[in-house]
C-alpha cells in the first residue's frame, strides 16, 4: 500500500499540519495504532513541558556517531545504538524481532512438564 501525505488539523493550536509519508512508516513500524492530533510544535511544547526538570543523559552511537539524549543513564555509554545501527547489529546476532509480525505466545508459557492431574477415586459401598 502506497502512503501519502494527509493534511490534519491540530487540536491545540488549530492549525492545518502535514502527516507526510515517511512519518507514517514510522507510525507503522512502531505499531503505533492512531495519527496525531497535535502539530509538530504542539508536540515539541508538549515534550518540553513534560521533560521540565528532568534530568537527561548526552550519548553517541557507537556505530553512526549520532548524538542524542535518554532519560536514563545507559549502563555501557560505548555500547549505544541509533535507531539505524540497532535494526541491522541486532539482526546479525539474531535477536531482532520483526515489529510487524504476530508474537509467538507459546514463548510465554513456563517451560515445565505438564502435571498430572489425579482422578477422584471412587467411593467403596459402606458394608
Amino acid at each position: 500500500m502506497e502512503l501519502k501525505d494527509v493534511t490534519l488539523i491540530c487540536k491545540e493550536c488549530g492549525e492545518p499540519f502535514a502527516f507526510t509519508a515517511k512519518e507514517q512508516q514510522f507510525y507503522v513500524k512502531q505499531g503505533f495504532e492512531h495519527v496525531p492530533t497535535r502539530c509538530i510544535n504542539c508536540r515539541k511544547q508538549m515534550r518540553e513541558k513534560r521533560d521540565k526538570g528532568r534530568e537527561f543523559f548526552a550519548v553517541k552511537c557507537k556505530i553512526t556517531g549520532k548524538v542524542g539524549r535518554l532519560p536514563i543513564e545507559p549502563d555501557d555509554p560505548n555500547d549505544v545504538y541509533s535507531d539505524e545501527a540497532f535494526e541491522p547489529v541486532f539482526a546479525e546476532k539474531g535477536h531482532l524481532v520483526d515489529p510487524l509480525q504476530e508474537p509467538d505466545k507459546t514463548d510465554l508459557l513456563p517451560k515445565t512438564e505438564p502435571s498430572v492431574i489425579e482422578q477422584p477415586k471412587e467411593e467403596q459401598p459402606a458394608i
